[in-house]
């Protein structure tokens, strides 16, 4: 990934986990989810099965309450809150394009799903 923003360095391929394999809790997770809408929703927990489920049920954000439902892209696992919500915070500036493209090289099946 281009690091436009000094806080995007941390997002990188080695930190980048599918969404197949979820954390335990205790983490600091910045997380992707795409909503039925096709569009992207980016966040921060230290426990994202609990989150997940939060967002399922229509009571994690505004904005995916209105746009379930949701489906987890995959996170980064990060070394501390600050980082993590520096990196959140970087990722959101991007464009949708600059999204999907820092997506793709993180990790080619995602291509196929958006």
């Amino acid at each position: 990934m281009q690091a436009s923003h000094p806080a995007l360095a941390v997002l990188t391929a080695e930190r980048w986990v599918h969404a197949a394999r979820l954390p335990l809790c205790g983490h600091d997770v910045v997380y992707i989810l795409r909503c039925a809408d096709g569009s992207l929703y980016t966040g921060y927990t230290r426990d994202l099965r609990q989150r997940l489920r939060m967002h399922q049920k229509g009571k994690g954000g505004h904005y995916t309450r209105a746009h379930l439902p949701v489906t987890l892209v995959g996170y980064w696992m990060l070394d501390s809150r600050r980082v993590a919500l520096r990196a959140e915070y970087a990722f959101k500036q991007l464009s949708r394009l600059q999204k999907l493209a820092c997506l793709a090289r993180l990790d080619a099946s995602l291509t196929a799903i958006f």
